[in-house]
Formats: structure tokens, sequence, C-alpha cells
């Protein structure tokens, strides 16, 4: 067991798998971020607390990695810690095995504080605020969420944002942009494929009624996709690297 980490043992329920009765890229990462917030409301960072102070978290970046993707009620145990803080970013990783210590998902993630009055990022280092989260440097064994290229023109899908798409602070949940992408492909390309990898990097903030377009580029197994508002603003950006089924 990681030292400092939330921990908790979970089912993998019906709602959370599709067809092919494997989880879904978008129910692991709501997984994810539903122990990330679980972990800073046990120490006295959630957003409950930091709200009451005039601060919150915004995640920049995620990446996660599928060692072996869970299956329908296989039973895995999750493991969530802060790797680091530097002066701009709380970098927090997670784990998630088997009961006989396989590796099924490795995660990475890129956070920073903003005030909300003068939407500017917080020092973290030193920070009061912080003074309940340990800092355990134990890496969670993948690369560092990617820097994803914008992309300009490509296949074009749109979205409007909808009541479903919203969170608590009335701007677009971070899971929804990967559901999004996920959306512009056929079945049958998860019938034929599964997702190794995925990384996102979240700009800016999108609210009620807003039609986004998603602009799509395929590269053989590594397919990028930008989400941008009517004006043209890129929102977010996602790259998936695609692999063929294990037979």
């Amino acid at each position: 067991m990681i030292e400092h980490a939330y921990q908790e043992t979970y089912d993998i329920l019906p709602h959370e798998v599709d067809f092919t009765k494997y989880i879904k890229p978008s129910q692991v990462l709501a997984r994810l971020l539903t122990s990330a917030g679980i972990d800073s409301q046990s120490k006295n960072g959630g957003v409950d607390f930091l709200h009451e102070k005039g601060f919150t978290w915004v995640l920049s970046r995620m990446a996660f990695e599928f060692e072996k993707q869970p299956y329908l009620f296989d039973t895995v145990h999750s493991q969530t810690w802060v790797e680091a803080n530097n002066k701009l970013i709380n970098t927090r990783s997670f784990l998630v095995s088997y009961p006989n210590g396989d590796v099924a998902i490795r995660a990475t993630s890129y956070w920073s504080m903003i005030d909300m009055n003068t939407r500017k990022v917080v020092n973290l280092e030193n920070n009061p605020l912080l003074a309940n989260y340990p800092i355990n440097p134990t890496s969670a064994g993948l690369e560092a969420p990617a820097r994803v290229a914008d992309v300009k023109e490509g296949q074009e899908f749109q979205h409007t944002i909808a009541y479903n798409d919203m969170d608590y602070n009335l701007h677009a949940n971070s899971v929804r942009y990967l559901q999004w992408a996920l959306d512009t492909y056929p079945m049958q390309q998860f019938a034929d494929k599964q997702i190794k990898r995925v990384d996102i990097n979240y700009q800016h903030e999108i609210g009620y009624g807003v039609t986004v377009k998603l602009l799509k580029q395929e590269n053989d197994n590594e397919h990028l996709i930008a989400i941008k508002n009517p004006e043209g603003v890129t929102l977010c950006k996602i790259k998936l690297l695609w692999a063929n089924k294990a037979v």
C-alpha cells in the first residue's frame, strides 16, 4: 500500500461498461476524479473548504493508461496520493490494481488552485491551505500528462451543453469532454480496437446552452480531438492512443 494514499475497493458495475463489458474510459476518469475529490475533502482541502476561503481546484492535465482494462464485476483496489507540489502545480497520482496485485490502471494529474474572485493561479509552495496534504513522491509509473497538440482542421462534430453535462460550478463536467470525444466514433471502433492511453488538457470552462465544435484528426492509432467554443477558442484537447484488441 502507498503511504498517505486514499484507498478504496469497488466492483465494476453494469452502468460503467459498454457492450464489450469492459469499463468505459469516461467511467475510469469519473472514478479517478471522484477519489481525488474524496481524498481532498478528507484532508480538509476539498471544494467545500476551499470555496469558503474563496479558492477552488482546477484540473489542467490528466493522463491514464490501461495495463489490464477492468471487466464487468471485476473487483479493483484504487489508491490516490499527492506526488508533488511546485509553485503552480499540484501533482496527484493514481494506481488501480486487482486483488492479486496486478496493475489495471495508472494515472497522473496536474491541478492548480485559483482565486475565485481574481481567477488567478495561487502559489502552492508553503501554502497554509495545503497544511494537511502530505506528499509522497512515489510515481504511478507512467509518462507525465502530455501537452496535446491543437487541431486546426479535421472531422467536425457538434454538441450543445445540456443539463446532464453540468457540474456544481455550473460548468461542463470534466468527464463530459471525454464522453463527447468518444461519441464521435462508430460502435465498430470499440469492437475492433481498445484505448490504451488517454491524455487530456483542460484550457477553458464552458457553460450551459453553448454549442461546441469537436475537430478530430486520426493518425494511425494516435487520434487528436480539440473541443472549441463558437468563437474558435480551444476549451479542451484530447489525445487517444488506440491498439488492436488482444485475441
